[in-house]
Parts: structure tokens; C-alpha cells; sequence
């Protein structure tokens, strides 16, 4: 219903009558077209929901999203046709073809696809149970078919590969209606424009388009240097994408035959796709770890995604395909591997150290949710906090909680959890959602065990003197941590100023307390910063630095190094730190030191105040009395609480605790779920014991 004088897109229907989308597809009637108001995502920050490893055994070709967008198709050099859902979990194979299988395209009504394969392959198959509906080809050769297509309206479907004839056909019988055979070689890339009126394609080193309605040339290029591997016309009939062996992307204006724009990709193109709204065009590298995102009204690079493969033999995407929201991306891997990637701000994000890391598979299989995906970003609590007061969207997730240099405790925090930034106008709720418990380990059976049952185990306030990088007068003045009474933590003290067995007790070894541990960055240590380090404070202390007359070791990224370095021959004399339910599995050849939860004695007097000796167990910890231990915490902008209220609340759920159990930490007692619930604003009563069945 528009002049083509003055429509913008001539080959596609639309009504949007803006001054620079006139005639343009408009989705939303606004009128302004859709091209207009493209949303251009930022897929640097994109994460896989999944990576299939193992369904396909060769380099992936094709995929394709289904028309409903809830499941996509891969084809691949196994000659198979598989499924995968949204999230990109395998469902089944469909359909296998007589060869590698180069294209998989659906039709226009979603009930069917034509795939091309080599060895003469192009059939329809049914898109849900693979079912032949009908052999295009019928053996007229075994060379190989490397493209289709479906007209939009669904009336025609297009093959054509290696015998360098293009062919069309009638869907309402599947006859022939005609074929291009004077092509220069072999086809490698076919499309339409969105009103079925041009089809274009891709051979040897030519590009030439055809109106369909009486085959006659529109037009006929050859700006590539080497052979093109694919061709895609964007949503609105404007450009036209050409792509190839000779690196390059060249981009076409349709209605009046130009070139637009020339892209070097420095490595062969294998796929292009644009964005359902036409302002994104995705170009799949081979032979390279990355591929990029272009924005289509200015075409410079909106983002590049990174990580596809990490040699030679197995980098590169070979295809890649929008998923009708713009949000998510089905990718075919060189190597055999299929995935989904999706933008950061579609995911339940959750930002976090190491211990969260570890959390991510384990929360996307419990967390009872088809619409919500759980995506996990490694950063520190404190560009968590600042995030977090300035109202993005994620969860921070830290065993120290809300960094206290930019948020105070509201005065009710006991109770609502709330935080207030400093430098912003935001507020943080804060919920504990599990335990991060450490245990102090020795060697069984030697001298080092013989000295803490001497000592009568350890108290806070002894590991505070033991791992603090603070000078005796700062240990024992009053401020934000309780002032050490040095006599009772070091009663035998030779006044040397390094920390040795014999100042804890007389009957122990004179020699220095050698402190082992795990890589710093792996959470553990927060645990000491926590409980003993104030970490939280104003004036925070740290872990005393290694040197040659104080030594520390730092025994690098597993907790066995921790565990076995304290079994070892030379062993006795170290103090090893790690995880407490890593220990109490594997303690053999060890003994965990008991615990006093003192913060100014030392173990032997604490007790005789009538302190209490904690041994460790899983349940001292659930239950809090364990004290050398800190709560994990998940704490969230109040702007956004709504939107990430149901997986707080998860993670306080019997699934929760358990995913967190099953990693290796210990839950909270019940009681300090119920409280934590009741800062989400829940109501959960029900939780609590009631043996008598009384109702209380």
C-alpha cells in the first residue's frame, strides 16, 4: 500500500509511516518501524544456560530455532538432525540424513523443515517427529546439497549445492518449478526477500538475485575474492549479507543494488543472522575463539562473544541463529558442541567469589522454575555492594556480606536485614542463606595433637593471635574486636614476637606455628577475615604477611594440598585451614582442634569460666554453635526484590539448603530460616518443630 518510490523497505510489508521507516515492518503499529526502535544488546557480559558436549561428535553446521522458539534444531557432519530445548539440553534426534548435514530451515507454519546434506541430500521433514514428507532431490545426484529455503509464504522451498543449480519447488505437491543452471558453481547460500519477490543466490565468488516471479535476473555481483559461504537477508527487506572463505562481510543495500557497508573478519564466515527487529547481524567465525555482533544502523560492533574452542582444530563457530527475542542465541561449535547463550540482564544473575562459583550447575537443576535461568558472575563484595546500591539487577552472594565501606546496617537490620548505601539513595536487604565453616587441622598422633589436648583445643581469641598481622598493643587494646588478655591467650609467651607452639603451653614444641592454607581466592580465608580479622570493620586487621622468621604457606588451589600437607612425614608442627565438612570427611591422619567460642581467653581459662569445648560436626555448625564459621549471605537492591524474591526464598527452601549441603558447606538451623524468611516477608511458621503437635 506504499509507493515503492517512497516506501523504505520495498520488499516487506509494513506500516510504519515514520519519515525514516516509511512502509517498514512495524510490529507494535506505533508507527515507527521496527528497525527504529531496535534493542541493542549488550552480549559481553552473555553467558551459555548450555554447553551439550556430547551429543554431536563433529563440527555443527546448522541450527535453527523452531517457530514457536521453545526448542531449536542442529545438523552436523554426523549426518544427524537433533532437537534441544530453549536452554540448549538435548531431546533427541530426529532425523539422520544420507550425509553431513550443511542447512536445516523451518517452514513458514512451523509443522516441517528442509535440511541439505551432502550425498544428495534435501528432504522435508516433519519439524516434531522427523518423518520424511518428501525427498526433493530423489537421487537425481549424490553431490552434495548445501542450502534451502522456504518463501515466506510457505509456497516454495529452494535446495541447490555442488551441481551449481538452483532449484525451486511447490510445497502443495513438491514438483519442480524451476532450475537455475547457469550459476558459476556450487550454491552455498540462499534467501528471500520478506514478499517472496527476489531470491537470492550465493556461487563460487557471485552473488545474483532473481524475481521469482518469472526468473529473470535482478541483479548479479562478484565483490568476493574467494567463494561465499552464506547469504541473509535482514527482517526488513533492507540489506542483503553476503559472507565467505575471503574473510570479509559485504553488506547490500536491495533496492538500489549498492554496497553499504565491507566488514573484514579476519577468518572465514560461516553464518549471519540478524536479530528479529533487523538492528543486530551475528557473523560466525571458524578457525578463531570469538564472534561478533554488529549493530545494523551504524554497522559497528555492538559485542564479541569469546570462548569457542582453544586450538587450532577446534576454535571457531560454524552457525548461529537469534532466537526471536533477541535475547538468546543457539550456537553451533567447530568442535561438536551445541549451546545457548543469553544476555546478562535475562538471567537470575548472581554475583559472587569462588564458593558461589561452585554454586551455579547445582542451582540451575534444583531451582523449580521453567522461566527463570540462574547465571553466576565471579566479582568481589565490593563491586557487588556498589552494584547492588546502584540498583542493577543482581544478587551478591558473599560469606563477609554487604561491604560495609559503602552500605550501613539500618537500625532494625536484626530483624528486616536492610542496609543503607552510603553514596547513593539505594537500600540492600541481606538474608543469610548457609553456612561457610573452616576447621583448624594438625597432624594426628604427633607432638602438635599432644600440644592441643595440653592446651585444652583453641579459642578465637588464641587464632586471632595466631593468624593477625597486628602488633601485641593493638591485640590487646579495646576497639571495634575485644582486647586479647595476653596472659590468658599466651600464657607461656617468650616475648619474640612470633607465634610458637610452646607460648600456647610449656609441654609443647618450640617451634613456630607454621599457618597453611588454600589459594586466597578461593573464599576460605574470608572465613578467618570474618570471625577474627574484623573484616567488617571500620579498621579491618589482615593475615599476618609470610616472611623467613614468621613463615605462612600458601599451598595453592585444592583443599587436599591443605590436608595432605598435614599428613605428610613433615607435617606435625603446621596448623591447616580449610573447609569444615571437607575435613570431617577426609580426616584421616589429622586431628580438628576443637574450638572455644572466646574472643579475649585463651581455651583453657574460657573453659573454666565456664566456657564450652565445640567439637566439630556438621551439626555444631547447622546449629551455630561452631564458631569459627561465617553465614553465606545473598543480599539484593530493595528496587529489585521483586524480581529476584523467588530464588532468595529458594535458597532458604529444603532444595536450597541441600544444593549448598551437596557442595560441601552446612545449612542454617531452622530457626535462622524461619528469620531469614520473615526479611523476605514470609510467613513460615510451618517450619518449626512442633514434637507435641501442640500448634506452638
Amino acid at each position: 500500500g506504499v509507493d515503492d518510490s517512497l516506501d523504505i523497505c520495498p520488499f516487506a510489508s509494513g506500516t510504519a509511516n515514520s519519515t525514516s521507516g516509511n512502509g517498514c515492518p512495524d510490529s507494535n503499529g506505533d508507527g515507527i518501524a521496527d528497525f527504529e526502535q531496535a534493542v541493542l544488546h549488550d552480549w559481553s557480559d552473555s553467558d551459555s544456560i548450555e554447553i551439550d558436549t556430547e551429543s554431536i561428535d563433529s563440527t555443527v553446521n546448522a541450527v535453527t530455532w523452531a517457530l514457536n522458539n521453545s526448542v531449536f534444531y542442529a545438523g552436523s557432519n554426523d549426518d544427524e538432525v537433533n532437537m534441544y530445548d530453549e536452554s540448549g539440553n538435548f531431546l533427541k534426534l530426529i532425523h539422520t540424513m544420507p550425509g553431513d548435514v550443511h542447512d536445516i530451515e523451518v517452514s513458514p507454519n512451523g509443522s516441517n523443515l528442509v535440511v541439505a546434506s551432502k550425498n544428495g541430500g534435501c528432504k522435508v521433514i516433519n519439524a516434531s517427529t522427523g518423518t520424511i514428507v518428501a525427498d526433493l532431490w530423489q537421487g537425481r545426484t549424490n553431490n552434495g546439497v548445501y542450502e534451502a529455503a522456504w518463501s515466506n509464504d510457505g509456497s516454495k522451498v529452494y535446495c541447490g549445492g555442488f551441481d551449481s543449480t538452483l532449484s525451486s519447488y511447490y510445497t502443495n505437491n513438491w514438483s519442480i518449478e524451476r532450475n537455475h543452471t547457469e550459476l558459476p558453481g556450487w550454491i552455498s547460500g540462499i534467501d528471500t526477500t520478506p514478499d517472496d519477490r527476489l531470491v537470492f543466490v550465493a556461487s563460487d565468488e557471485v552473488m545474483t538475485g532473481y524475481w521469482t516471479s518469472n526468473g529473470t535476473q535482478y541483479m548479479q555481483v562478484h565483490n568476493h575474492t574467494d567463494y561465499i559461504r552464506v547469504l541473509a537477508i535482514s527482517p526488513d527487506g533492507r540489506f542483503l549479507a553476503t559472507a565467505g572463505t575471503d574473510d570479509s562481510v559485504i553488506i547490500y543495500n536491495i533496492s538500489n543494488k549498492s554496497i553499504i557497508k565491507e566488514l573484514d573478519l579476519e577468518h572465514t564466515v560461516h553464518d549471519i543472522d540478524f536479530s528479529s527487529d533487523g538492528g543486530s547481524m551475528l557473523a560466525a567465525r571458524g578457525g578463531n575463539t570469538s564472534f561478533f555482533i554488529f549493530r545494523t544502523d551504524t554497522w559497528g560492533v555492538l559485542s564479541e562473544l569469546t570462548g569457542f574452542g582453544t586450538t587450532n582444530n577446534n576454535r571457531g563457530v560454524y552457525s548461529a541463529d537469534f532466537h526471536e527475542d533477541g535475547e538468546k542465541i543457539a550456537i553451533g561449535w567447530r568442535r561438536g558442541w551445541v549451546s545457548v547463550h543469553m544476555i546478562k540482564d535475562s538471567f537470575i544473575q548472581v554475583e559472587g567469589d569462588h564458593y558461589t562459583s561452585l554454586m551455579q550447575s547445582s542451582w540451575r537443576e534444583s531451582y523449580p522454575t521453567n522461566s527463570e535461568i540462574i547465571g553466576v558472575w565471579e566479582k568481589d563484595r565490593m563491586m557487588s555492594t556498589v552494584d547492588v546500591c546502584d540498583s542493577n539487577k543482581h544478587i551478591g552472594s558473599d560469606p563477609s556480606g554487604v561491604d560495609p565501606n559503602y552500605a550501613v546496617k539500618a537500625a532494625n537490620y536484626s530483624s528486616t536485614g536492610l542496609w543503607n548505601c552510603t553514596n547513593t539513595d539505594g537500600q540492600i536487604i541481606e538474608i543469610p542463606v548457609g553456612r561457610a565453616a573452616g576447621a583448624l587441622l594438625v597432624k594426628a598422633g604427633g607432638v602438635t595433637e599432644a600440644c592441643m589436648h595440653a592446651v585444652g583445643g583453641l579459642s578465637m581469641a588464641q587464632l586471632r593471635w595466631i593468624t593477625s598481622s597486628s602488633t601485641k598493643s593493638i591485640l590487646t587494646t579495646n576497639a571495634e574486636m575485644q582486647a586479647l588478655v595476653w596472659d590468658s591467650v599466651v600464657p607461656n609467651d617468650d616475648g619474640d614476637g612470633v607465634p610458637e607452639w610452646r607460648d600456647l603451653h610449656s609441654s609443647c614444641a618450640d617451634d613456630e606455628i607454621v599457618f597453611t592454607h588454600r589459594w586466597e581466592n578461593k573464599s576460605d580465608l574470608a572465613i578467618i577475615g570474618e570471625t577474627v580479622l574484623c573484616s567488617n570493620c571500620a579498621f579491618k586487621d589482615t593475615i599476618y604477611t609470610s616472611t623467613i622468621e614468621r613463615f605462612r604457606i600458601n599451598v595453592g588451589e585444592t583443599r587436599s594440598n591443605v590436608t595432605n600437607g598435614i599428613t605428610a612425614p613433615a607435617g606435625d608442627g603446621a596448623l591447616g585451614f580449610t573447609e569444615l565438612v571437607y575435613s570431617l570427611e577426609n580426616s584421616d591422619g589429622m586431628y580438628i582442634v576443637p574450638m572455644v567460642d572466646n574472643y579475649t581467653h585463651g581455651a583453657a581459662d574460657a573453659i573454666a569460666e565456664g566456657g564450652i569445648l565445640v567439637n566439630a560436626s556438621i551439626e555444631a555448625s547447622r546449629s551455630g554453635d561452631w564458631p569459627l564459621q561465617t553465614d553465606m549471605r545473598a543480599f539484593t537492591s530493595v528496587d529489585h526484590i521483586a524480581r529476584n524474591h523467588n530464588f532468595m526464598k529458594f535458597l532458604l527452601s529444603d532444595p536450597g539448603q541441600i544444593a549448598w549441603e551437596d557442595m560441601g558447606f552446612t545449612g542454617l538451623s531452622l530457626w535462622e530460616r524461619y528469620l531469614a524468611y520473615a526479611k523476605l516477608g514470609e510467613d513460615m511458621y510451618s517450619i518449626l518443630p512442633d514434637n507435641d503437635s501442640d500448634g506452638v
